[in-house]
């Protein structure tokens, strides 16, 4: 038997107030979406705990993805959907806690590269290691079936998303 939710509520509301919205397939991405608000509130808490701001949570991680690497604030602005000017503000911030470092490019007068510190590697691996174990938490509620199966299918729509957007669409 399956259990009603909230958007099961929300869409028979919709079906009410409009009955010629074809909701047929909303159910799912709209789920997405409640699942991503859930997921970046528990990351706001996280990050708070260990005294950073989840965008600060995301810098640390793009740059722990890299280490040793260094990376420069214009990839990391890429990388975590940030500007340049909240990069900067992110970036300031680290670097006052002692959690990143930048330093000149040595290919490069004119750019500098940030690398995380000792404290700040410690910092990220400590953070890192409760959100995989939460996520897998979270993860581990699903038959390992459902879990594969959401993921080829999210994986497909993301695909074909980015597909559409790259030519333009």
């Amino acid at each position: 038997m399956t259990t009603l939710d909230y958007v099961d509520q929300f869409l028979a509301e919709w079906r009410t107030a409009r009955p010629d919205l074809d909701l047929q397939h909303a159910d799912m991405l709209i789920r997405v979406i409640r699942l991503g608000g859930v997921l970046e509130r528990e990351l706001i808490k996280l990050s708070q705990a260990h005294g950073i701001t989840s965008g600060q949570f995301q810098v640390l991680a793009a740059l722990r993805r890299r280490y040793p690497k260094t990376a420069s604030p214009s990839d990391l602005s890429r990388i975590a959907i940030l500007t340049t000017g909240t990069m900067t503000v992110l970036l300031d911030r680290l670097e006052d806690k002692g959690l990143v470092r930048r330093l000149p490019d040595p290919n490069d007068r004119r750019r500098l590269e940030v690398e995380l510190t000792e404290e700040g590697l410690a910092c990220i691996d400590r953070a890192l290691d409760e959100r995989v174990g939460r996520l897998n938490a979270l993860t581990a509620m699903l038959d390992p079936e459902e879990s594969v199966a959401a993921g080829h299918a999210l994986r497909h729509l993301l695909n074909a998303i980015d597909a559409s957007s790259d030519s333009g669409d």
